[in-house]
C-alpha cells in the first residue's frame, strides 16, 4: 500500500523542499541530500508507486518509457 507520509511522497507534496535538478509532468529529480559521490541525484515518478519495482510493473510503458527517456536527458546534461 503507498504510505502518503513516506520522505518521497512528502517531497512530491512539497511538504519537504528539495534542490531539484529536474521536473516534469511525471518525475522530479533533486540532489540527494546525503550524497555518496560528487554527483547524486535521485530521480522519482510522481505516480503512487510503493518502488520501483511496482512502479515498472504497474506504471502504464508510456510513463516507464518517458522515466527512462528523461533520466538520460538528465544525465546529458548534468554529466555533459
Amino acid at each position: 500500500m503507498y504510505d502518503e507520509t513516506n520522505i518521497f511522497a512528502r517531497i512530491l507534496n512539497g511538504e519537504i523542499p528539495c534542490n531539484k535538478v529536474f521536473e516534469s509532468d511525471s518525475i522530479v529529480a533533486f540532489h540527494d541530500i546525503k550524497p555518496k559521490s560528487r554527483i547524486h541525484v535521485l530521480v522519482i515518478p510522481k505516480g503512487k508507486y510503493i518502488n520501483f519495482a511496482d512502479f515498472v510493473q504497474n506504471a502504464k510503458p508510456s510513463e516507464v518509457s518517458t522515466f527512462f527517456k528523461e533520466v538520460e536527458k538528465i544525465a546529458t546534461e548534468i554529466l555533459g
